[in-house]
């Protein structure tokens, strides 16, 4: 099967059958509040309807469709930082520095190409880390309060 890019994701979660209408409508808003905290996500909505699985009694009530519609791929968040585009982020960076003065002219293109990919690597590594300080941020601030 070909590759699809329509757009929009159909999300299916399970629940257990002895979960009970109130704990399912509950996990239901916890979930759908964290898909639409995510920038690319323009909507979330809920598709069909209830007892529609009547023909299989052990899913009554336990399958729920959600799609999920995305935003077009360029309004999108760039959430990974390549090795070669902070490599020449940094040497763009050391040409400003150096032509107002901050930084004095490297000795050889090679300290030059050293100090880049230094700060290249230090970018990477801070821009790994602040993603991920910013997934638990917004994890911790539903698992606080789950029905904002």
């Amino acid at each position: 099967m070909p590759p699809l890019d329509e757009g929009s994701i159909l999300d299916m979660p399970v629940t257990v059958p002895r979960a009970s209408v109130t704990e399912v409508a509950d996990d239901l808003k916890a979930r759908d509040a964290m898909v639409r905290a995510l920038p690319e996500v323009e909507m979330v909505g809920r598709q069909g309807r209830p007892g529609r699985h009547a023909h299989r009694p052990f899913a009554a009530g336990t399958l729920v469709e959600t799609v999920i519609t995305l935003r077009p791929r360029e309004h999108w968040l760039k959430r990974k930082l390549r090795l070669e585009d902070a490599v020449t982020e940094a040497g763009r960076v050391t040409g400003l520095l150096e032509g107002r003065g901050v930084l004095k002219p490297f000795k050889s293109a090679q300290a030059r190409k050293d100090f880049e990919n230094s700060a290249a690597n230090g970018a990477l590594t801070r821009f790994d880390s602040a993603m991920r300080l910013d997934v638990m941020r917004r994890w911790l601030s539903f698992e606080v309060n789950p029905h904002r």
